[in-house]
């Protein structure tokens, strides 16, 4: 079961994914869905089931492992073959493959026999598993590579888009990086380049701009290929909530979309932005500590933590160097630090670890689950 730490680490520079659904078709499932009831993972006595966000069990421990529902559907292993359950515990794709990625954009990358291929929600191939490697869609396309042939599917499984790429990406805001010749480039969902294969490296697009790296510097330009924020930094990465984390001599900040930088580059790390805060470290010889500073760079919780997470639902994960707890914007300590491991909020509930067993608390922090393995 694997869960989102509360470690705060710089951005490295790599090509970031983004995965966003641009059917009309996708997001009148999407939104029907959303309907579905929550359910949550948990084990019991060696057997995975789910619960509601009461706590209340749905559907009962009895699959020998089991993954997060995704588009009402959710991946489980019974007699050591893997299908899809929906929300009431009923069997929609029997179990039949080796393993099974989540739904997304209506369509799960499955594996058999060591080659993978694509189902739908009712469990039809798309594509047979022949393909060497396969990733999940992203605005209506996804990556897959057949021998040395490399490329992009649709959604009804046809290859839409080959090149003799050394490396591609999802597509992001309607544009995609890939290598070519060793340099990178933009293309759009026809495999044109609208940006010419020019950078070292290369990121997705966010917030209408995208990070490449222009002479061992880092720069950003927009969707035409301009360059829009002048090639300055050391490191890179891509904007949230308007605003991007930079690094300059071993030393971060933030940029707006105009360059501007509005975070002083001076701590040793920042995270990106979220709900308007972001986590900030700064070192001397007290030793490391993390704050968060607001949208205009000021520092608005003090560093008094050993590591801190991202905001969600106004809460954020913070570790006293031992245990983890909440706290609130206004920095106030909202949980105990009672936890080893912690996820973000999402409807009010967040998954805890606490030694190896695993629990669901609300915002108060009370157990809707207390930790079992």
């Amino acid at each position: 079961m694997e869960k989102t730490t509360i470690l705060l680490f710089a951005c490295f520079v790599v090509v970031a994914f983004s995965c966003q659904s641009a059917m009309r078709e996708e997001k009148a499932g999407q939104e029907q869905r959303q309907q579905l009831p929550r359910l949550l993972r948990v084990k019991v006595d060696g057997k995975f089931g789910y619960i509601d966000e009461t706590g209340k069990i749905v559907i009962k421990p009895q699959f020998e492992s089991a993954e997060d529902f995704s588009e009402g559907l959710a991946a489980v292993e019974v007699d050591d073959m893997v299908g899809f359950i929906d929300t009431s515990g009923n069997i929609v794709v029997k179990p039949q493959f080796d393993s099974a990625d989540a739904f997304r954009e209506g369509r799960a990358v499955v594996w058999l026999d060591g080659s993978a291929g694509y189902v739908d929600t009712t469990g039809e191939f798309i594509v047979e598993p022949f393909l060497d490697w396969a990733e999940d869609f992203s605005e209506g396309l996804a990556r897959i590579k057949i021998d040395s042939l490399k490329g992009y599917i649709d959604k009804e499984g046809k290859i839409v888009i080959y090149h003799p790429f050394n490396q591609m990406c999802d597509f992001s805001e309607g544009l995609a990086p890939v290598e070519k010749d060793n340099q990178w480039g933009y293309i759009d969902k026809a495999g044109r380049f609208v940006v010419e294969p020019q950078y070292y490296e290369a990121q997705s697009f966010s917030d209408g701009l995208a990070a490449v790296n222009v002479g061992n510097k880092w720069g950003y330009i927009d969707k035409k290929g301009s360059l829009v924020i002048k090639a300055q930094f050391d490191t890179a990465c891509p904007f949230s909530e308007g605003r991007a984390p930079v690094e300059i001599a071993a030393n971060w900040g933030h940029i707006d979309r105009t360059g501007k930088m509005v975070t002083e580059v001076k701590f040793f790390t920042v995270d990106v932005f979220s709900e308007g805060l972001a986590a900030v470290g700064v070192s001397d010889e007290a030793g490391w500590r993390f704050g968060y500073v607001d949208r205009n760079g000021k520092m608005v919780i003090e560093p008094c933590f050993k590591e801190c997470g991202k905001f969600s639902e106004g809460l954020a994960g913070v570790w006293d160097g031992s245990k983890v707890g909440f706290i609130d914007k206004s920095g106030l300590l909202v949980i105990d630090f009672r936890f080893d491991q912690v996820n973000l909020f999402h409807n009010g509930v967040a998954w805890v670890k606490v030694g190896y067993k695993y629990g669901y608390i609300d915002k108060t922090g009370k157990y809707i689950w207390k930790p079992t393995k």
